[in-house]
């Protein structure tokens, strides 16, 4: 009886030590898995989250704009001639300066 009571208590104890382990393993893997995705490539760039973020939202805007242009000049060619062109060249620039 008491053999038996000693190992229910081992096993028991052991149990919780798994879910206390597991729980913590849970939270390093979210913790892994919000760093892969929000953090990592920012980092590799040398820029803050919102830093990159500033920067990316900035490239998206004027490619946009370069996107406009683009389709005004297919519809109407001797509009915006060189617009679209001058942007991407420009954005081109700001991509090779900054690594």
């Amino acid at each position: 009886m008491f053999v038996r009571d000693v190992l229910d208590s081992l096993t028991r104890e052991r149990a919780e030590e798994r879910l206390t382990m597991s729980d913590a393993d849970t939270a390093a893997k979210q913790r892994g898995i919000i760093t892969t995705l929000f953090l990592d490539h920012p980092a590799s760039v040398n820029e803050s989250y919102f830093g990159h973020m500033r920067f990316a939202l900035g490239f998206a805007f004027w490619l946009g704009v370069a996107a406009v242009a683009a389709l005004v000049h297919a519809v109407v060619p001797a509009l915006c001639e060189t617009t679209a062109s001058r942007i991407l060249k420009r954005l081109h620039a700001r991509i090779e300066n900054r690594h």
